[in-house]
């Protein structure tokens, strides 16, 4: 489930608040957003990470992922990137057309 910041600031005020209790900070968490008594409310392992976060950044939100950046569907990459398949599945008609020595 997407959490707003709000949501996330509640908890981990909440949770300093209640002296580090999960449970009491789920409970909180249900009472201030009128949540019915079977309705999700962040994990505690949720909870621990925003605190965990927050204690290290300042924040609450997520990092940014170290993984690969995602390119920019620029109108040159899209072009590179036709002419590509193009060669490639020229390539491989070529190559699948002659006969092989078996």
């Amino acid at each position: 489930m997407v959490w707003s910041g709000e949501q996330r600031g509640f908890a981990v005020r909440t949770f300093f608040e209640n002296g580090r209790s999960f449970v009491a900070t789920q409970r909180a968490f249900r009472l201030q957003f009128n949540l019915a008594r079977h309705d999700t409310v962040p994990h505690r392992n949720v909870i621990a990470n925003w605190v965990r976060t927050f204690e290290e950044t300042g924040s609450t939100l997520r990092l940014r992922g170290s993984g690969r950046p995602k390119t920019v569907r620029t109108p040159e990459n899209l072009i590179r990137v036709s002419e590509a398949i193009v060669q490639s599945l020229f390539c491989t008609k070529t190559y699948s057309s002659t006969p092989t020595k078996l």
